[in-house]
């Protein structure tokens, strides 16, 4: 269900571990999740690799100033196909327009951080969607809301790529920003070579004129250089960053596109809530009450009424509130404290029945896309969508209750006292209906031709009837109410009545 698929991006995704039984695999498992080297242990490569892949995101300056000469300058990006092929400019024009509300009505400045969010991610997803290789295209945010709202796509379907598809105009693309950016590294390896020149000078200099405060003589020796414990908690704080930033960056690449689609809904329902939301003139009362309740003479009936009938605790008293607030931290710290030795021990109990059943060695598996760098199919690659052959009502029905197939239990555990493989039904099949798919069905079996409505197409089906039923009865019942009125006094009329 692609709806189910949708809501499931909501929740933060769980923690998945995977228990093999010798170190081989343990090994091989590592190398395909995390790569062949182990980023974890302390190494002065691993840090110069951390460093150097922040140091490239220097790179999306050139495609932020594209789209900011771009925006400025009213440069078409919207195709429109007319007797030719014109572009709109209609981010310049949205932004425009947005410009001049905020100088007019600052009230609604927050609304329109929130949509220029939204804004920034449709532009990344569109401009990938246009992107002349096929292989960078990603899911669409019109995709996902139909997933959302209908239960399935119903404008677009699986993506048929022949060997080569536009191999020329992708090339010619990669190649025009492969030469800037290149082009861009050496103005930069220059500029760096010039000043790394000018300091080595101002150094000689220096050395040449030598310390002009230090007297002592310089005893020489072997350096002991402790690294490690200086070096490697940057190196742990290093990959938290990077990891960070790849998690942001697939999200707004669309790499990560149902997150994308949430974050851009998201924003775009603050957006509209923010614009009718008065905040201003919340903001403004409630500095007013602040200020003429707080900091007015109010305060003086509080001290009268209240603080000033307040007795002075005697030192005796004062001496037993501090035990007593000793003694309710003491208990808040235990029940703190036992809540995560409780957590603790579940987990090891968790850990030890998995490598009781499953293998001693534990790997953890990312689900967020957490790569460094994005494997693409080659131009000669090609995608074909997958057609099953219909089937009869029967085969299909027995295909999807689980007849002749066999299910291998997975590792997840569930239960407390006595953790047990978590058991999952072997039927697709739907309660009430012959079969979940019908279209897989051959167009002579039973139920090939009966429709499958989604729930939302139910529900508007079901709130059109009552809307008719009602339009009817405000209006249909009196108009037949007047014609038979009229249609009995002309009976009456004619017999003489």
């Amino acid at each position: 269900d692609d709806r189910k698929f949708v809501m499931g991006n909501l929740a933060p995704p769980p923690d998945v571990y995977v228990n093999v039984k010798n170190s081989k695999d343990f090994n091989v498992a590592r190398q395909t999740l995390y790569g062949t080297y182990d980023m974890d242990a302390y190494n002065m490569k691993t840090i110069n690799a951390y460093v150097e892949e922040l140091m490239a995101y220097k790179n999306l300056i050139h495609y932020v100033g594209d789209a900011l000469l771009a925006l400025l300058l009213w440069r078409g990006t919207f195709s429109v196909l007319l007797k030719r092929n014109l572009k709109l400019p209609i981010h310049s024009f949205a932004v425009w327009i947005s410009a001049i509300i905020i100088v007019e009505r600052p009230s609604y400045a927050p609304s329109f951080f929130f949509a220029s969010i939204s804004w920034l991610l449709l532009a990344v997803m569109s401009w990938r969607a246009t992107n002349p290789d096929v292989w960078l295209h990603c899911k669409t945010f019109r995709e996902l809301l139909e997933a959302l709202v209908i239960g399935k796509n119903v404008t677009s379907g699986p993506d048929d790529i022949p060997p080569n598809h536009n191999k020329e105009e992708a090339e010619a693309f990669r190649k025009a920003w492969d030469d800037r950016l290149a082009r861009a590294e050496r103005i930069a390896a220059k500029q760096a070579e010039e000043t790394k020149q000018l300091e080595e000078e101002r150094l000689k200099e220096l050395a040449d004129v030598g310390d002009a405060e230090e007297i002592g003589t310089k005893a020489g020796g072997i350096s002991i250089d402790p690294m490690k414990r200086i070096l490697f908690p940057i190196q742990q704080y290093l990959a938290i960053v990077c990891k960070l930033v790849r998690v942001l960056r697939n999200i707004v690449y669309w790499e990560e596109s149902y997150f994308a689609f949430w974050l851009t809904l998201g924003c775009f329902a603050l957006s509209i809530a923010f614009a009718f939301l008065p905040w201003v003139f919340l903001l403004r009362w409630t500095a007013r009450l602040v200020v003429w309740i707080f900091l007015g003479p109010l305060m003086k009936g509080v001290d009268i009424f209240y603080y000033s009938k307040i007795k002075p605790l005697t030192e005796e008293e004062e001496i037993q509130k501090i035990v007593d607030n000793r003694t309710q931290t003491r208990e808040a710290n235990f029940e703190a404290v036992k809540e995560v030795r409780i957590q603790k021990e579940n987990n090891m109990k968790l850990k030890e029945i998995k490598k009781f059943m499953f293998g001693k060695y534990i790997t953890n598996i990312p689900i967020l896309k957490q790569d460094r760098y994005k494997d693409k199919p080659l131009p000669e690659s090609y995608a074909v969508p997958y057609k099953p052959e219909p089937m009869p009502l029967a085969d299909l029905a027995m295909k999807e209750a689980g007849y002749n197939r066999t299910r291998i239990g997975g590792q997840h555990l569930v239960g407390s006292m006595i953790p047990r493989i978590d058991p999952t039904a072997f039927t697709d099949a739907p309660a009430g209906n012959p079969t979940a798919r019908p279209e897989l069905l051959d167009k002579d079996s039973p139920g090939a031709k009966v429709s499958k409505d989604s729930n939302v197409a139910a529900y508007a089906k079901i709130g059109g009837i009552v809307v008719a039923a009602g339009a009817f009865t405000w209006f249909g019942v009196p108009m037949l109410t007047s014609y038979a009125s009229s249609g009995i006094g002309y009976v009456k009329g004619l017999v003489g009545m």
